[in-house]
């Protein structure tokens, strides 16, 4: 400080002094007297507050009434700021007695976490410096940013990052739950009633079956609401499901969707006279699936109509019979190509978008620029992509491995929907009549063999109802999805002889994953199947601009890259390649076309087994990417190609099971419900 101006000060001090006024009367008369910020005294006073503050605090006579000062303050801050997070308007109070499945549905722990922020941001420092974080380290809590669902699978799939950075990045993503979760024990112990955190983990761990000891440990640690509370949960949702299956099965706009599962219950000891104690319970799940997409109640009203034209039945003079070869034709020509004479067609310009995709995600980093400019392709068909809503129906003890069992689901799951035919002894007056109307069924290949062995044996029956005349099954596209990727795994990887091919689907696949290598050939699971048919497919395109862009400019794909090509530039490669290097435009499946332009002999066998992996890996792609987009009719033109792979590798029964349902859909069900 300016000595001139400290000796104006000592003076002012003893002026003070001599006066009988205390520096702290004079503090505290200027904060009481003066109200207006923009007076030069009180301005000053808020300018220095902290110096001022801090000052008190390193006088070691002033320390300790200032640190208990602060303490008990804080105290009350943090006091205040517990209770906003404790009041009902919050919504995190959750009554057991009266819980409903939308709480369940609606709960995120992101909204939680932001909300948690906002009204109680002190808070929320505090824990983060507790937890050793100083301002601005962590990003600003949004709902965005709290957790990324595509990075809980980064360590099993391998990160980018180094490891510092990984580990760093992770800490940064799951520190916002911890704060979450500790405030949440921290609100219920001030309020109980603040507990939405705790039923949600308590309803959980009921869910997935976990040992009420487990409950008991974690309600005690104020994590899970109390066991007797989520029995009280349960039974609240189940009374709460039970209405809303019928109010949506009233409706008569809903489809049906079951399978089967397998639930083991483990005894101390077996007997003979309970064969339940022995092992595995085979039983049923099923759900509810609200139509949406405009369907009406007259679309389904199609039911006396389908019965006319079933092959099931015999006294029909309408009943259309099925025949593979037309249905097969009918598909070959359901939708026509409409390019120009000479440009690719529909399939080569999906493969083109996949090879610039491929450049575009995966290889040098100057093309990731384009991504935001790669149009989607035209699709053929599209149904718009909505939010599915579904009611799950309470599990049956019914083995689905017999015709029997199938039919006692299906009655069973109407029963709980609150349809039937009221006009028959037996059922419930308050039934909804479907006698006129078709439910759709989804399940599997196994449930549609069975459902149509059902309605066989059922055609002989007199009402609608008894002849299961209502149910309409619908093929699950996913498990054709998945035969597809068994199609492929029964191509490239069961066969001895297409597993020494060095450059093979196989080879690069165990390069891939060489701790699984063994594990791929006979017990690969389907997410397994998926995610190499990707990788493989990614590594294999790759290779192929690597080659073309060497063959047209003698660079490689980094140096090409780095003189900056265009986006047409690369399009126009992409389409060549989809072309020249993939089998369907410009070469057939068994072409010869290289070994007639040079002579016998001279056909590249790796370049020709290159093009057919590229083949059949771009027509699964292509098969995935339009189920994903709701392109239903870019399916359909996929069918005529995978039927006869499906038979090629003895998977018959998806063929003709395949066929069988595109013949029902074109041939028998009425256009509204198609």
């Amino acid at each position: 400080m300016d000595p001139h101006r400290a000796h104006l000060i000592q003076q002012t001090l003893l002026y003070l002094q001599s006066s009988g006024i205390l520096l702290s009367e004079l503090i505290l008369y200027a904060l009481q007297q003066y109200h207006d910020p923009s007076h030069p005294i009180l301005r000053d006073l808020v300018v220095h507050t902290t110096s001022i503050a801090a000052a008190l605090y390193h006088q070691e006579a002033t320390t300790n009434q200032l640190c208990s000062w602060a303490h008990q303050l804080a105290c009350i801050r943090y006091g205040n700021a517990m209770h906003k997070l404790t009041l009902r308007e919050n919504g995190w109070h959750f009554n057991a007695a009266q819980t409903h499945p939308d709480q369940l549905r609606d709960f995120r722990i992101e909204d939680m976490v932001v909300g948690m922020y906002r009204r109680a941001g002190e808070l929320w420092g505090l824990f983060q410096a507790m937890m050793g974080f100083k301002p601005g380290d962590l990003p600003p809590v949004e709902a965005e940013t709290v957790l990324d669902e595509d990075d809980l699978d980064a360590e099993y799939w391998g990160a980018t990052t180094t490891e510092l950075e990984e580990k760093k990045a992770k800490q940064a993503k799951f520190v916002n739950i911890k704060i979450a979760v500790i405030l949440s024990i921290l609100a219920q112990g001030r309020d109980p009633r603040c507990n939405a955190l705790q039923s949600i983990v308590g309803i959980f761990c009921h869910a997935c079956n976990a040992p009420e000891k487990l409950v008991k440990v974690l309600s005690k640690m104020g994590v899970s609401v109390s066991l007797k509370s989520v029995h009280r949960a349960i039974i609240s949702l189940s009374h709460k499901s039970s209405e809303s299956i019928e109010e949506l099965g009233a409706t008569l706009l809903a489809s049906i969707g079951f399978d089967n599962f397998d639930q083991l219950l483990k005894a101390l000891v077996a007997t003979v006279d309970d064969p339940r104690a022995r092992g595995m319970l085979h039983m049923a799940s099923g759900t509810l699936l609200r139509l949406d997409h405009g369907v009406t109640l007259e679309d389904l009203r199609c039911s006396r109509l389908i019965w006319a034209r079933s092959e099931f039945n015999t006294l029909s003079p309408d009943r259309c019979l099925f025949d593979p070869t037309a249905t097969l034709e009918h598909l070959l020509f359901l939708h026509p190509e409409t390019n120009a004479e000479g440009s690719l067609s529909r399939r080569g310009q999906f493969r083109s978008w996949m090879f610039q995709r491929t450049l575009v995600k995966h290889g040098p980093e100057f093309f990731e620029k384009y991504a935001a400019e790669l149009s989607e392709p035209s699709p053929v068909d599209q149904i718009p992509v909505t939010t599915l809503y579904q009611v799950p129906l309470r599990a049956m003890d019914i083995n689905l491995s017999t015709v029997s069992g199938n039919i006692e689901a299906i009655e069973n799951m109407f029963r709980q929907a609150g349809i039937g035919d009221p006009s028959i002894p037996g059922q419930s007056r308050m039934a909804e009549d479907i006698s006129e109307f078709v439910t759709l069924v989804h399940g599997d290949l196994g449930t549609f063999e069975r459902v149509l062995t059902a309605r066989r044996r059922r055609s002989v029956e007199h009402t609608p109802f008894d002849r299961l005349q209502s149910v309409v099954f619908v093929m699950g596209l996913f498990h054709v999805k998945m035969a597809a990727a068994d199609t492929i795994w029964r191509v490239f990887v069961t066969p001895d002889g297409a597993r020494r091919d060095p450059l093979g689907f196989y080879k690069l696949a165990a390069r891939l994953r060489p701790n699984d290598s063994n594990h791929l050939i006979s017990n690969a699971k389907f997410r397994e199947q998926h995610e190499l048919i990707g990788d493989v497919g990614n590594v294999l395109r790759l290779n192929v601009w690597e080659v073309e862009v060497k063959r047209r400019t003698r660079l490689s794909l980094a140096q090409w890259a780095a003189k900056k090509p265009t986006l047409s530039e690369v399009q126009e490669i992409a389409d060549y390649i989809a072309l020249r290097y993939v089998e369907g435009d410009g070469m057939d499946l068994y072409d010869d076309w290289l070994e007639r332009v040079g002579g016998p002999g001279s056909q590249d066998q790796v370049y020709a087994n290159t093009r057919r992996i590229h083949n059949l890996l771009l027509l699964y792609e292509e098969l995935s990417y339009a189920m994903n987009a709701g392109d239903i009719g870019r399916v359909e033109t996929l069918l005529p190609a995978w039927i006869p792979l499906f038979r090629a590798v003895g998977k018959h029964k998806y063929g003709s099971r395949t066929l069988r349902f595109m013949h029902s859909l074109y041939f028998v069900y009425p256009e509204r419900l198609r």
